[in-house]
């Protein structure tokens, strides 16, 4: 890693500069290293494909990433810390977000059919016109979430908690 950063809540891009920079957190620390330092060694990875170039990778003023209109059908972002992020409008067909922590995200009409969720933390997710035709919600936590009019048909909530959930059509 390039250096050790103050503490900070979320994934920052500097784009101002020529050599781009991000700051990350893992382990409980704040670090900041070159798009092209986390994105060579492992080119299919999550991080690779948000820095590609074929995806819009914005950060609204309260430093939320979002990831409007991006495809990214089939990836596995299993386990990773999603929360707060703006999927809405993606394409999401088959992606693996199980153990994600995705609380607070926003799904709004996006295409998730055969999306993998199981035992995700989706706590106040608002999922407002999603296509989660065939999706896998087995054991995930949708307290307080928001799924109006979104096509759950074949999709599997097997022991999820769908506690104060809106599922009104």
């Amino acid at each position: 890693m390039v250096g050790e950063r103050e503490p900070t809540n979320a994934l920052r891009v500097n784009w101002s500069c020529r050599i781009q920079m991000v700051w990350t957190g893992f382990g409980g620390k704040k670090f900041y290293n070159t798009v092209d330092t986390l994105t060579q060694r492992e080119p299919y990875s999550m991080l690779a494909t948000m820095f590609s170039g074929w995806h819009t990778v914005c950060q609204d003023p309260a430093m939320k990433v979002r990831f409007r209109g991006v495809k990214l059908s089939g990836l596995d972002l299993s386990k990773l810390d999603l929360s707060y992020v703006d999927f809405s409008h993606a394409c999401l067909r088959d992606v693996f977000f199980s153990r994600a922590n995705l609380q607070c995200a926003k799904f709004r009409n996006v295409d998730a059919e055969g999306a993998i969720f199981h035992n995700a933390i989706l706590q106040e997710c608002e999922f407002t016109g999603a296509n989660l035709h065939g999706a896998l919600l087995a054991g995930a936590n949708l307290k307080s979430a928001n799924l109006q009019d979104a096509c759950l048909i074949g999709s599997s909530f097997c022991q999820a908690d769908l506690r104060s959930a809106h599922l009104q059509v």
